[in-house]
């Protein structure tokens, strides 16, 4: 007796996740246009709802992989000096005029042991928790400053209080991210370089 489970779960407005015997995946849109992201890859659904006219186009594969060559991935240079991290959102321009002629000196198998070592704090992480949940000081918890989160918490009851805190902590937050953003991967230069000399 074969035994065959599916459910979909809807989380937020065109946003499901979708249960099944083999895997979860997750799709984001409407009828007629979505994203459908799982563990075998990303797959484009489009169609016209309403006629069962449709069509899934492939946009990832994750069976494909990257091709190897001596242990190393085959990615072109120009793709490794333009990756997310090392565009300027995460860092100041000044940190990101002394960090990017450093990191485009490096070889390829270089770029990717330092990609491998640094750890990013984008912009979005600080805009969730001072933003969106700044309001229950979960940005201050978070940095272990509890008499502060204590403080923010209190102050919330007044709107002028509370809309000081959000924009103070989203501002000192977003510094301090791109400031331990730019100490990272300045250590994992320099680490990679240290350990090939």
């Amino acid at each position: 007796m074969a035994i065959n489970f599916r459910k979909r779960v809807k989380v937020a407005p065109g946003v499901y996740i979708n249960l099944g015997k083999k895997g979860v995946s997750t799709t984001i849109g409407a009828k007629g246009l979505s994203v459908n992201v799982g563990k075998n890859g990303a797959n484009l659904n489009v169609g016209i709802p309403g006629t069962g006219l449709s069509s899934r186009i492939p946009i990832y594969s994750a069976a494909s992989g990257v091709e190897m060559i001596d242990g190393v991935p085959n990615i072109p240079f120009d793709y490794l000096s333009r990756l997310y991290i090392t565009e300027r959102p995460n860092f100041t321009k000044q940190q990101s005029d002394i960090l990017r002629p450093r990191f485009n000196s490096l070889t390829p198998t270089q770029k990717m042991a330092v990609l491998k070592r640094v750890k990013v704090y984008p912009d979005s992480d600080v805009g969730i928790y001072s933003g969106w949940l700044g309001w229950l000081a979960v940005d201050r918890f978070r940095a272990k400053q509890y008499g502060i989160a204590i403080l923010k918490l209190f102050s919330m009851l007044t709107l002028f209080g509370g809309l000081l805190w959000l924009l103070f902590d989203l501002l000192y937050f977003r510094r301090q991210a791109r400031n331990a953003n730019f100490l990272s991967f300045m250590a994992a230069i320099d680490q990679v370089v240290e350990k090939n000399n």
